[in-house]
């Protein structure tokens, strides 16, 4: 654990540089030195940081918890009732990193706040986990023409989870150039692309609680090394198991046939290569 409330503020900045990070949240020069010389700032400047990076104000003030702010949702159904009021209410951009047993979504909208007479654009973020169902999914669906769906089904595993337990922010979910939630997402285009999946994820890879269907994976394998061959593209490891478990899930859930399945594998060397 980081001792400091400044070494946690400088993890929250990651890559970015001090000075040109509180000039954009609209801090004075000298508050910047204050802050980042050890001095506590006041409730203002903490509600600001607060909003901008969805940080956990009692991590960032004592180390305590989860560097960033989730909202844990322990029923089915008010999740998916929170889901459908959020959509209803604002013109949320949704990304569905998982949809299953345990669902987690990230929404993010444009909003802004007043400092000192003067108004600041940011970047609102909202991440939500509890139990996927159908009736999730439906919501979903229903919303996909007038909202911005997104899925993030090639995730890698460990991303997945960091997201899901508070330990990647705004910054990194939402705004910096490599980020893993919008380099491997897709829009939806089709309400069938937003299904429910009742397996029970384990946290790495591809293992599920509940057997694979051996012929289908192989075969999935089998088209995606092949596609790398023809196309030339040399995936990595990590690129390549992310690649077979989406194409595998779609595959499985959809029934695709072969030759689905070879152009949903080329979709993903597309989305790779972009």
């Amino acid at each position: 654990m980081t001792n400091s409330f400044v070494e946690r503020l400088n993890l929250v900045l990651g890559d970015r540089k001090q000075t040109p990070w509180g000039k954009s949240l609209g801090f004075t020069g000298g508050s910047i030195s204050s802050i980042f010389g050890g001095r506590i700032p006041g409730p203002e400047i903490l509600n600001i940081i607060r909003r901008v990076e969805n940080v956990n104000l009692n991590w960032l003030l004592s180390g305590s918890g989860s560097p960033y702010s989730v909202d844990y949702i322990q029923s089915a159904e008010r999740l998916a009732d929170t889901v459908d009021q959020l959509l209803m209410d604002e013109d949320w951009k949704v990304y569905v990193c998982n949809l299953g047993p345990r669902a987690v979504l990230v929404l993010s909208l444009p909003g802004q706040y007043e400092s000192k007479d003067k108004w600041y654009d940011y970047t609102i973020c909202q991440v939500l986990v509890g139990p996927g169902s159908e009736e999730l999914a439906s919501v979903l669906k229903a919303s996909f023409s007038e909202r911005e769906i997104y899925l993030a089904e090639m995730l890698a595993g460990d991303v997945l989870d960091q997201i899901a337990e508070g330990h990647l922010g705004t910054y990194s979910l939402l705004v910096h150039e490599d980020s893993h939630l919008i380099n491997f997402s897709s829009r939806v285009v089709v309400s069938e692309q937003i299904q429910y999946f009742p397996r029970v994820y384990m946290g790495e890879g591809t293992s599920y609680a509940v057997p694979i269907a051996t012929d289908l994976m192989r075969s999935v394998v089998k088209l995606v090394e092949q596609c790398e061959e023809e196309s030339k593209q040399n995936l990595s490891a990590d690129q390549k198991a992310r690649v077979i478990t989406a194409v595998y899930r779609q595959a499985e859930k959809l029934g695709l046939s072969e030759e689905e399945i070879s152009s949903a594998i080329e979709t993903s060397f597309d989305v790779l290569k972009d």
